[in-house]
């Protein structure tokens, strides 16, 4: 059965997001057994069977997506993409965004959901080009590599966004729901529908105003911030950035900031700090934080003219080790005159 709806209803009821009741894998997917995973209907059976609540059937098939596929990058570094079909991505246990957001479709409408698959775009500056070989992409320097594929999903006649490959972290370990049933308001900061109704807002966004934006992150909002300033993306500025956030939370996290100047190899602030090279380590430099009652300002001082990526991520208070986990909760762009 096809699915195809022109006018998507903006969803009038939020959903459980950022499901901090159900910070870990559902429990009838942690237990699934393998008679189970003999075909997409049994495991949707499965689920149907022992999960009745709507959204948490939803979550159920989120986590079963994310728990069994891994994202394939050979895909990505020699161009050879094998199917993705639904099926496929079931037996092979691989698929790039296509074959996630196929599986999950499959997997919903076998319950008896009503589940569209969304073609469009990520942010220019949130494109995977850190993992495509540089020949590769000087090859299909024609290839647009924003492209990406996500879905929706109606419970109880409410449109929700999920987007399961960007919440495959590739860690057994390490959990994510960011983008499960994500309100439109936020997942429109990174994701923009090819059909506009899609995006599922009042007030549509067009390509420019998504682009202008400031990258804000799911984690961001879930910590109770606010962005005061700046309201885009990309600032002109007299060699010092200021960034104020406002923060709701009763126990806030520790914000921060790091600088790093635009190269030519366009490297970003976050592949700095994940590199384990010290010399791309001493690229970066913080910015000074100050905290006031509930604003927090965060100065940047540039040491000489350029354009410079700025990374603002999170710590939580009470950590004190040396390898506490670093969130990261957004990313801006200065030019600095």
């Amino acid at each position: 059965m096809t699915y195809l709806v022109n006018n998507p209803t903006p969803p009038f009821v939020s959903s459980p997001w950022p499901w901090k009741e159900h910070q870990t894998i559902h429990p009838i997917i942690s237990s699934i057994t393998p008679d189970v995973e003999t075909s997409i209907k049994s495991v949707a059976q499965y689920i149907a069977q022992y999960e009745t609540d709507p959204y948490l059937q939803v979550k159920a098939i989120h986590d079963y997506v994310i728990t069994r596929v891994t994202y394939d990058l050979d895909v990505l570094q020699t161009g050879v993409r094998p199917s993705q079909d639904a099926q496929t991505v079931f037996l092979t246990h691989k698929a790039v965004c296509e074959g996630y957001a196929n599986l999950f479709k499959e997997l919903g409408r076998a319950i008896g959901l009503d589940v569209v698959y969304i073609k469009g775009k990520v942010r220019q500056d949130l494109a995977p080009l850190d993992l495509i070989p540089k020949a590769f992409r000087l090859l299909e320097s024609n290839y647009d590599w924003t492209l990406h594929a996500w879905n929706a999903v109606k419970i109880e006649g409410n449109w929700q966004l999920v987007d399961t490959t960007w919440d495959d972290t590739g860690s057994k370990d390490l959990y994510s729901a960011d983008y499960l049933m994500l309100h439109p308001e936020l997942m429109i900061i990174s994701h923009l529908p090819l059909i506009q109704g899609w995006q599922l807002l009042g007030r549509s966004k067009n390509y420019q105003s998504f682009e202008n934006q400031p990258i804000l992150t799911p984690q961001f909002f879930a910590q109770g911030l606010t962005m005061i300033s700046p309201e885009e993306y990309q600032t002109t500025t007299e060699k010092n950035a200021v960034i104020e956030l406002r923060t709701f939370a009763q126990k806030p996290q520790i914000i921060g900031a790091l600088f790093s100047k635009i190269n030519e190899s366009n490297l970003l602030v976050w592949d700095l700090l994940l590199s384990n090279s010290s010399n791309q380590h001493q690229q970066l430099k913080p910015c000074r934080t100050q905290t006031e009652a509930s604003k927090i300002r965060l100065s940047c001082q540039f040491p000489e003219p350029g354009e410079y990526q700025v990374l603002l991520f999170s710590l939580a208070p009470e950590s004190h080790s040396p390898n506490r986990k670093i969130t990261r909760i957004g990313q801006l762009k200065f030019r600095s005159l």
